[in-house]
């Protein structure tokens, strides 16, 4: 009996917790999940700063300067990047500041040094100026105690940036999850090797180990092997001792999957289930070895093998990797092409987003039996519910947008 996607889903999401986190130095933690909010150890900037190279002044010595009325200031004290204010502001006086320089005490404004005279010790103002022109303001991007990121927040390079910026060193975060891909079939050869009449280049093992990696996981690829149940109760084995989360697909032979079971059973255990969805209705689900690491079976077809690893492996791997929402949301968008199914199971179909000048999102569904190529070209999946057999051009339909679509 076939179970729906969402059963099947929940039954792979079960027992999957985020990986224990551990304090992680920042350059570390790239491609990691915070496992708390960070707070802001001190205030973003953490003193007001000058904006431009000019002078620190009080607003109301410049109040009434004018071409006819020029005002003088006393300059008492110069200020780089890096130094402390020595003297403030006073009544009547102005202090040299650079780009980036401390403001100090009293100042109320910067005015830029093209926009005055110089003399000896004296700048001669000849206009107003306004409150807090040409200053950055203390804890103006944060405050201190304040919340920089959250908690489920993927570091990467801005967010580096930013967190040092704000004085953090170290956070607290969820490693990246270790998924051991491994492909199994007689007829699989490396890509680049020669193909030989009966051979299939192991397109799954690379496609299947980068989509890992750009989920931010670790990716270790092992395969292919030979559809042979001593080879693989030999790998797997091997390879328990660094996974989190073990991905096996299958070769395009029936086999695999009673070679996949066999193993697994040896190790722990397997079930194969019918899945009503369509590419990819054989799913595999169990726990191998003594630390019962996840194992999920996919088919070996590439076009199924995405699109399980899309709707099954992914939230799998962002829940572990501390993430909250790990189901994505699909979008409306109006359908460019009617499309048959008929197939009574959930259809999921590589297809191309359309932008109109009007502000509708439509979706053109690439539909041939060139499966491969398409999904190559395709930057989303238009999902056929079970049991619709036609959608017509207009019909407003749901859409998975994929990673690293525009």
């Amino acid at each position: 009996m076939e179970r729906s996607v969402e059963a099947h889903l929940a039954d792979v999401l079960s027992g999957i917790a985020p990986l224990p986190p551990f304090e992680l130095g920042l350059l570390d933690a790239r491609g990691c999940r915070l496992a708390d909010d960070v707070i802001a150890p001190f205030a973003l900037p953490a003193f007001s700063s000058a904006t431009c190279e000019g002078y620190a002044v009080r607003v109301a010595d410049c109040a009434q300067a004018s071409d006819t009325r020029p005002v003088q200031l006393l300059v008492v004290d110069a200020v780089v990047p890096g130094s402390r204010p020595r003297l403030a502001v006073v009544p009547g006086a102005a202090v040299r500041v650079r780009l980036g320089s401390a403001l100090p005490e009293g100042a109320e404004a910067v005015i830029p040094a093209d926009e005055v005279v110089l003399g000896d010790d004296v700048i001669t103002v000849r206009q107003a100026i306004r409150q807090g022109a040409h200053i950055r303001r203390a804890g103006v991007e944060l405050a201190r105690d304040s919340v920089v990121l959250e908690r489920g927040t993927r570091i990467d390079a801005r967010r580096i940036s930013l967190l040092a910026a704000a004085g953090v060193g170290r956070v607290r975060a969820h490693p990246r999850p270790r998924v051991v891909i491994v492909t199994i079939g007689d007829e699989l050869v490396e890509p680049g090797a020669a193909m030989l009449p009966g051979t299939v280049s192991d397109s799954n093992g690379v496609m299947l180990s980068a989509l890992v990696q750009q989920l931010g996981a670790v990716a270790y690829r092992v395969g292919p092997i030979a559809d042979d149940a001593d080879v693989l109760e030999q790998v797997l084995a091997d390879q328990l001792v660094r996974a989190d989360l073990v991905v096996i697909a299958g070769g395009v032979a029936a086999t695999s999957y009673e070679t996949v079971v066999e193993v697994a059973n040896r190790l722990g255990s397997m079930e194969i289930h019918r899945v009503s969805m369509m590419p990819g209705a054989a799913q595999g689900l169990g726990q191998l070895g003594d630390d019962r690491i996840p194992t999920l079976t996919l088919p070996g077809y590439p076009a199924a093998a995405f699109v399980s690893f899309e709707v099954f492996v992914r939230p799998v791997i962002m829940r572990m990797a501390g993430a909250d929402d790990v189901v994505p949301n699909s979008v409306r968008a109006e359908l460019l092409t009617g499309i048959r199914s008929g197939s009574g199971r959930r259809q999921y179909v590589p297809s191309l987003r359309v932008f109109g000048a009007d502000g509708v999102l439509r979706v053109q569904p690439l539909h041939s039996e060139h499966v491969t190529a398409e999904l190559a070209h395709a930057d989303c999946l238009l999902v056929i519910p079970e049991m619709v057999e036609q959608i017509l051009a207009g019909d407003i339909v749901d859409i998975y947008v994929l990673d690293g679509a525009g």
